[in-house]
């Protein structure tokens, strides 16, 4: 049986430091991991013992930003529910880290209405000591205007996350007087990231939308491809052929002018400290 791929996730931040001089941009993890809920030995999902201890050892070797994919069950979309609920387990990590950004990974932003998410977002910042980063991805039902759904969502959230009553009229996501407080832990509030999808790269990558970019790209030795609008960072997983390490294609990126880095990690079953050692050996180079 051929290796698998290893597809690398790419921090991206934009040019213009995000859409002020808040410093959320400032925050966004560079040499992150992402906690993979499936993929162990025999494709066992992690179990919160696991996954701590793996939070516990990526933090001593160096990495500043600790992932997860966003989980849900939804039949109704075709949806399974292999793993944890991502920000209930980012509340686990946050009581066993102490440095590490703590991060969702393109959540899709009709999953949760913009407010409910602002919600859970503060929380979790409060939990973690203004650690907490979002990455949101593209609606996952069909849409004529994802862009736009992402832009709304984020200028909605942002509003809510002050701790102020919001009042938002867009196109997709409206709010009348919504209020959730506590605020944003810390004071520059949250950063947000955006997975940036063909089909909403153009919206998201405009100046003041998004604090950075995510990127997905395949493991291989291709020429790394510049991309579209105010991208500063980019690397490559692992090829096919399983030729190459992680440590090498981090290194590759960065030598490439890409700095900012999240490797996938399986954490289930023998061998998985291992695993997070290597992943994280790679991003702190």
């Amino acid at each position: 049986m051929a290796p698998p791929v290893v597809t690398a996730t790419v921090v991206v931040m934009t040019s213009s430091g995000g859409p002020d001089a808040s410093g959320r941009s400032g925050r966004i993890p560079v040499r992150g991991i992402l906690l993979r809920a499936t993929g162990g030995a025999g494709g066992a999902v992690p179990s919160i013992d696991e996954l701590c201890e793996a939070a516990r050892l990526a933090e001593r070797v160096g990495v500043d930003g600790i992932w997860v994919d966003d989980v849900l069950a939804d039949p109704g979309r075709g949806e399974g529910g292999e793993g944890f609920e991502a920000f209930s387990l980012l509340g686990a990590l946050s009581q066993v880290t102490t440095t590490c950004a703590l991060g969702v990974l393109r959540s899709p932003v009709d999953r949760r209405p913009p407010g409910v998410l602002a919600k859970i977002v503060t929380t979790l910042d409060a939990l973690c000591g203004g650690r907490a980063v979002v990455a949101l991805a593209a609606p996952s039902l069909a849409t004529d205007d994802p862009g736009g759904v992402v832009v709304e969502s984020i200028q909605a959230f942002r509003l809510v996350a002050t701790g102020e009553p919001a009042t938002f009229a867009g196109r997709h996501v409206r709010l009348e007087g919504a209020v959730s407080r506590p605020p944003a832990h810390h004071p520059d509030g949250i950063p947000l990231l955006v997975h940036a999808a063909p089909e909403t790269l153009e919206a998201v990558a405009r100046p003041g939308v998004a604090d950075g970019l995510v990127v997905d790209v395949a493991g291989g030795d291709g020429a790394l491809e510049p991309r579209p609008g105010p991208v500063t960072l980019a690397v490559v997983g692992v090829g096919a052929d399983g030729t190459g390490t992680l440590a090498a294609s981090a290194a590759r990126a960065r030598a490439g002018g890409f700095t900012g880095v999240v490797v996938p990690v399986d954490v289930a079953g023998p061998g998985g400290g291992s695993r997070v050692e290597e992943a994280a050996r790679a991003v702190t180079g």
